[in-house]
């Protein structure tokens, strides 16, 4: 489901450390995650999603992740383009 977003470049990872590549730097992702969604993600290299959740994640607590992480590129994605505009 993330994978299909026209922002996301690549997903890649090793267990349940996990990178996101997007296709553009998105400044204002982190605070909208964060203040919105409650997640609390980093980004790296000004475009790489890192997340790294806890080892006890259910299957709820996955879909809330994604869920949350789709609408928060959606939401800072529309931010960016207001600003250029």
């Amino acid at each position: 489901m993330l994978g299909a977003h026209p922002q996301v470049l690549e997903i890649r990872g090793l267990g349940l450390m996990i990178g996101i590549e997007l296709r553009q730097a998105v400044p204002e992702l982190t605070r909208i995650a964060a203040e919105d969604y409650g997640l609390l993600i980093n980004v790296t290299r000004g475009k790489v999603i890192r997340l790294l959740p806890p080892l006890v994640l259910n299957a709820a607590e996955v879909e809330q992740i994604v869920q949350g992480l789709l609408a928060s590129l959606d939401s800072a994605l529309y931010k960016s383009l207001e600003r250029s505009a």
